[in-house]
């Protein structure tokens, strides 16, 4: 995990900053997907240098992510995890 989030944004984490929230398998469309989320506190908001995979990214609280054309029960899981 710690080589994926860098790979992807260039966040150098280590093993003792993060805390794994919880992991979920579901199928979209064709695909079995893996999710899993972890909790990971900043003093202030990262600077993230995205890799060449995306083309942007956004910072939401959970109840505006809800509020998006997420995958497919996404926005179950995330009103699990948040209790809303």
């Amino acid at each position: 995990m710690l080589r994926e989030v860098y790979e992807e944004t260039w966040l150098e984490l280590s093993s003792l900053a993060y805390i794994k929230l919880f992991q979920r398998y579901f199928k979209y469309k064709w695909e079995n997907i893996t999710l899993e989320m972890y909790y990971v506190k900043y003093a202030r908001k990262p600077k993230i240098i995205l890799s060449g995979e995306h083309s942007n990214y956004i910072w939401l609280s959970p109840n505006k992510s809800l509020e998006m054309n997420l995958v497919e029960d996404l926005d179950n899981i995330i009103k699990e995890i948040y209790s809303l």
